[in-house]
C-alpha cells in the first residue's frame, strides 16, 4: 500500500504513560511487546521520571510486528491526562484508527488489543472500550466475600508485581486466573449508560474519529490527576457514541504505582478536579437525576445508595466535592 504522507500502516497507536516506578513500567513494557501479536505502534510518554525510568525507554527493546516506538520526555508532571493529549498527537500525525490508552502499572492478557480492535472494528458506534479489570462490582474467580477491588485493596504491602499476581489469583497463574475472571463475570460487551457511568482509562480503546468531534482527549481543565477519564466518556456519551467494556478481555491493574512512587496527595487532587467535573456538568447531572425521577426512581436512591451501579461515579465524585446534600443538588 503505497503511503505518501509517510505515516504508519498500523490501526492503533498504543499510548504508555509513565512516571517513575520504573519496576512496574518495566513490567508494563515488556508484557505489552510480548501479548501483542499483529502490527502496532507504540507511544511512551514519560512526566518528568528521575528513577532510570528515562534510560530504560532510550534502550527498549521493541517485537517486529511494532512498526514504530515514539518517546515523549516532559521535564515535569503534567498529569495523566496532559500525557494522553501529546500520545494522542502522534495518533494524529500517524493516522491510525484507534488510540489505546495505558497506565503503566497493567498487566496485559495475551492478544488484548486484537480483541478490543476487533470490537471496534465491528460496531462503529462505541467510542471508547474498556477491558475487565479488578474493580468495584467485578466478582473474584476464588475469594467470594469480597469483590475484586476489595482484594486488591487486602493485598499485602511491600510485595513485588508477581507475589502481588499470586496473591490476588491465590496460586493460578495470570492466564488461568485471567480466564477465570472473564468466565465468572459473564464475559461478553457491557454497554454503559454514560452519563453517568464511564470507562476507566488505565486501560482503553478510543475512536479517534470520535474525539476528533469532542476536540480533546482529555480537557485540559483538570490538571494533575483526576476526572479526566469520566469526562471523556462523557463527552462521547453526550455525540451519541457507546461506552462500553469489554468483560472478554482481562488486564489486571495495579493501581496507583505512580501516584505512590511520587508521593502524589490523590485526595487533594481528586477534590480539585471533582469540583472542576461538577462545575462543568451540573446541568447534565441534573437531568439525569430529574429523568431518573420521572421514571419512578428518586434522586435519593441514586446518590445515597450503593445499589444503583451506574451512578457509582457520581457518588464518589461527591464524597469530594457536595453537590448533593440534604436530598438536592447544591451550588459549587
Amino acid at each position: 500500500m503505497n503511503n505518501p504522507e509517510n505515516k504508519i500502516e498500523a490501526k492503533t497507536n498504543v499510548v504508555v504513560i509513565s512516571w517513575n516506578a520504573l519496576d512496574f513500567t518495566r513490567m508494563a513494557l515488556e508484557r505489552l511487546v510480548k501479548t501483542v501479536k499483529h502490527p502496532y505502534f507504540l507511544t511512551v510518554v514519560d512526566n518528568g521520571s528521575s528513577d532510570g525510568t528515562k534510560e530504560y525507554l532510550n534502550n527498549l527493546s521493541i517485537s517486529d510486528n511494532c512498526l514504530g516506538y515514539r518517546k515523549i520526555m516532559n521535564a515535569r508532571n503534567k498529569g495523566p491526562g496532559a500525557a494522553y493529549s501529546q500520545g494522542y498527537e502522534i495518533s494524529k500525525e500517524m493516522g491510525a484508527r484507534y488510540t489505546a490508552l495505558c497506565n503503566n502499572d497493567i498487566y496485559f492478557q495475551n492478544q488484548w488489543l486484537e480483541k478490543l480492535e476487533a470490537i471496534m472494528d465491528k460496531d462503529k458506534t462505541i467510542g471508547i472500550l474498556g477491558t475487565l479489570q479488578p474493580t468495584s462490582g467485578i466478582m473474584h474467580p476464588s475469594i467470594t466475600d469480597m469483590d475484586a477491588k476489595q482484594v486488591i485493596k487486602s493485598t499485602p504491602v511491600g510485595l513485588s508485581a508477581q507475589e502481588e499476581l499470586d496473591y490476588y489469583f491465590q496460586g493460578d497463574s495470570f492466564d488461568v486466573g485471567a480466564e477465570r475472571m472473564i468466565q465468572v463475570n459473564g464475559g461478553g460487551i457491557k454497554y454503559l449508560q454514560s452519563p453517568p457511568d464511564a470507562v476507566p482509562t488505565s486501560c482503553a480503546i478510543v475512536r479517534n474519529s470520535a474525539v476528533e468531534e469532542v476536540g480533546f482527549i482529555a480537557d485540559p481543565r483538570y490538571e494533575i490527576y483526576g476526572s479526566e477519564d469520566i469526562d471523556l466518556s462523557w463527552e462521547l456519551g453526550k455525540l451519541g457514541y457507546k461506552c462500553a467494556i469489554s468483560y472478554d478481555t482481562y488486564t489486571h491493574h495495579f493501581r496507583h504505582r505512580s501516584s505512590s512512587a511520587n508521593g502524589l496527595d490523590i485526595k487533594k487532587c481528586l477534590a480539585e478536579n471533582n469540583k472542576k467535573f461538577v462545575q462543568k456538568w451540573l446541568g447534565t447531572i441534573a437531568i439525569l437525576l430529574d429523568e431518573s425521577s420521572r421514571h419512578g426512581v428518586k434522586a435519593a436512591d441514586l446518590m445515597e445508595r450503593e445499589n444503583n451501579k451506574s451512578f457509582l461515579k457520581l457518588r464518589r465524585i461527591n464524597d469530594n466535592v457536595k453537590f448533593w446534600d440534604n436530598g438536592k443538588l447544591q451550588e459549587i
